[in-house]
């Protein structure tokens, strides 16, 4: 384990590589597996190597001394049916974590004028960076690729950007690192786990020529390298006194427990639709030597046998409920063992009108897996909040020193629920009027209010023009 400035006084950026891959906690599924396991479109389905076209005997038209047809042996193509469950995980598993924003709440400031300016820097940050909604390209390149990284600069700030805020020139903007964006991450830990060194690798086009970078960050440096030539392009002082990178990643993604089902039901369906080509239209099956034929659109048609001859048709009878009872399993457990609920149309349409504890029994497991991903992702969304402190407090504005030292902001998250509103509200008017609730809290806790203190100057209002009317 090297120290960051032994890192950086390595000969060759070949060896700070080397160093930093040594370093970097191996993932259960690479980050191109998980990529490709993302796409349906890369599905093992549509891999010839894994499933082959069929090799079938076909007429060619020609004929033997004899009279006999000639066959050849042909490749015809089979279905390839992808099925996108792994996005549907994903997807399902950012909409139960952030369905509701992330709300920033201070603790240890002194709760002075100046922490509020601060705090509202942030969230202006926050605003201007548009971060409820990076928040979730930010998880889902987490879910799906197991590592992903913010890269937080500065640019120049209009003169109106922080308004009445601060007088700072300077403003944060964001940039999000991950594989399929082009990016290889190294981070590099010291033995206690904390962060001391990140590297990013990337191309970037120069003119006509593509050009290797690697750029090395630490607490006072950024480095950027011409990875071909083993040269430095520049040395930064890196001002926050802190990386600027927020670094976040899982061991796997969210599908892997349930990626053997997935490619089993893909299979599945694939040969069901092979069957069904060759056997979905009806088959006659004749015995005997057939005398004569109804011809086409013919009404009464009857078919003429010799002797004991038989017609039917050529039939499965048990295939079908064999595979429909597999698809059912497969479809189940896939859902159930990836903690992800089944909101489809068809599930939901049945349901009729559910009860607000009813609900929330109905997406408990889901919820247990938000509350569980909330711990990975909101150490990363802490140290963002860290990170923006810091960038106020020693660039943008050097007033803010000393309250960012004593205060921080906490991510809390909501877990996404439908809202049974009326439930809500009864429970609300309930507390109220048993006078454990204020009127207040309940407006402000009122699903259909949108904004709570226009509410209750309103109440107010009509509580003073109810009083006069009385008098009157």
């Amino acid at each position: 384990m090297l120290t960051a400035e032994q890192l950086i006084a390595l000969p060759t950026v070949l060896e700070i590589k080397s160093e930093l891959m040594r370093n970097k906690p191996p993932l259960k599924v690479d980050a191109e597996t998980c990529i490709n396991q993302f796409d349906p479109v890369k599905h093992d389905v549509f891999d010839e190597s894994i499933r082959p076209k069929k090799m079938i005997q076909k007429a060619s038209g020609a004929k033997d001394a004899n009279g006999k047809d000639l066959y050849e042996t042909r490749q015809e193509e089979v279905a390839r049916i992808a099925l996108p469950y792994q996005e549907i995980i994903v997807e399902r598993s950012i909409g139960f974590l952030l369905g509701n924003p992330i709300v920033l709440e201070a603790e240890g400031g002194d709760g002075s004028d100046q922490q509020q300016a601060l705090v509202d820097m942030v969230e202006k940050i926050w605003t201007k960076n548009k971060l409820d909604y990076r928040n979730k390209d930010i998880a889902r390149k987490l879910f799906s690729e197991c590592e992903v990284a913010e890269l937080w600069y500065l640019v120049d700030a209009n003169d109106d950007y922080w308004g009445e805020l601060s007088k700072g020139v300077f403003k944060p903007k964001v940039k999000l690192l991950a594989q399929s964006l082009g990016d290889i991450l190294y981070p590099y830990f010291d033995l206690s786990g904390d962060l001391i060194a990140f590297g990013r690798e990337y191309r970037l086009l120069n003119g006509t020529q593509v050009e290797q970078r690697f750029d090395l960050y630490t607490a006072d440096l950024t480095i950027k390298y011409l990875v071909m030539s083993n040269t430095i392009e520049s040395i930064l002082p890196n001002p926050f006194g802190k990386i600027p990178i927020v670094y976040y990643r899982q061991e796997y993604p969210e599908w892997y427990r349930v990626q053997s089902m997935i490619e089993r039901f893909e299979t599945s369906v694939s040969n069901r639709a092979d069957s069904n080509d060759y056997s979905g239209a009806p088959i006659t099956v004749v015995k005997g030597q057939l005398e004569g034929f109804a011809s086409k659109g013919e009404q009464g048609k009857v078919l003429v046998v010799s002797g004991d001859g038989d017609v039917k048709y050529l039939e499965s009878n048990n295939a079908p409920e064999a595979t429909k009872l597999e698809w059912e399993m497969l479809k189940e457990n896939i859902y159930s063992m990836s903690q992800t609920p089944d909101i489809s149309f068809a599930q939901m349409k049945g349901l009729g009108r559910a009860s607000g504890i009813a609900l929330k029994l109905l997406f408990l497991d889901a919820h247990m897996k938000a509350r569980t991903k909330e711990g990975l992702f909101g150490e990363g969304i802490q140290r963002r909040t860290n990170l923006l402190i810091e960038i106020i407090s020693k660039v943008i504005d050097l007033k803010f020193g000393a309250i960012a030292k004593i205060i921080t902001l906490v991510p809390v998250f909501t877990p996404f629920l439908p809202l049974d509103e009326k439930a809500e509200i009864d429970a609300i008017s309930v507390a109220v009027s048993a006078g454990v609730m204020s009127k207040e809290t309940g407006v402000r806790n009122n699903p259909l209010v949108s904004d709570s203190d226009v509410e209750l100057q309103r109440l107010k209002d009509e509580s003073v023009g109810s009083i006069s009317n009385s008098v009157m």
